[in-house]
């Protein structure tokens, strides 16, 4: 990340990362990263020591996304672009979870595939939505 965007989110990187913290531990993920989506660079991750390969997975699966995000737009009612994406990318032994936090931000997060990781779709759901809530939280207290 650039010293310029760590300076802008010095206040914000270490709840980030605590919240980060408690949702891979809650989920089984092996990484998380929330990422700007327009310079898609990542902004702030967990504090499991960096994997360069999982990092290059995350930005592919986000350049796929959105280069083929244009075609299958998902609008509301009024044609209003809805503010929400999820997409999930299994390989072979782990899935690839994109979940968007608000227009500009998204949670990517790689899983291992395990029997107990595949019945927890309803967890994994919910403390997304926590962790949501949470962000947004820390960027209405940072005023950004």
């Amino acid at each position: 990340m650039s010293m310029v965007c760590q300076q802008l989110l010095e206040n914000v990187l270490p709840p980030f990362e605590n919240i980060l913290n408690a949702f891979v531990s809650s989920n089984m993920m092996e990484k998380a990263y929330i990422f700007d989506l327009h310079p898609k660079i990542f902004i702030a991750t967990d504090s499991s020591p960096f994997d360069m390969p999982s990092y290059e997975l995350c930005c592919d699966m986000l350049d796929l996304i959105s280069d083929f995000g244009c075609i299958y737009q998902d609008y509301e009612a009024g044609g209003e672009e809805r503010e929400s994406m999820y997409s999930v990318v299994k390989l072979n032994d782990s899935s690839l979870h994109l979940m968007q936090i608000n227009r500009n931000l998204a949670l990517l997060c790689i899983q291992q595939l395990t029997e107990e990781a595949s019945h927890s779709q309803g967890i994994l759901d919910y403390n997304f939505q926590q962790l949501k809530i949470g962000i947004q939280e820390v960027l209405k207290i940072a005023n950004l």
